[in-house]
């Protein structure tokens, strides 16, 4: 899939991200922070795997969301 430059794939739920992750098949990633905090819920990262990213953009939005885009390493 990395092979298949500009086509961009969407992930969402926990655990296709997390199996994305373990095979390496992840070339960037974009996290969207909101500012509330739960008591519970799913992990956002459930491997094991220590994965090394660079930080490459960080832009917050009016609404107070926060986009932080990182690079794999």
């Amino acid at each position: 899939m990395k092979r298949l430059a500009g086509k961009n794939m969407i992930l969402g739920g926990a655990e296709v991200a997390a199996a994305f992750m373990d095979l390496n098949l992840i070339y960037e990633y974009r996290l969207y922070v909101h500012s509330v905090v739960l008591g519970r819920g799913k992990e956002m990262f459930q491997s094991d795997k220590l994965h090394q990213l660079d930080l490459i953009e960080v832009k917050q939005f009016q609404s107070g969301v926060v986009l932080l885009r990182y690079l794999n390493k």
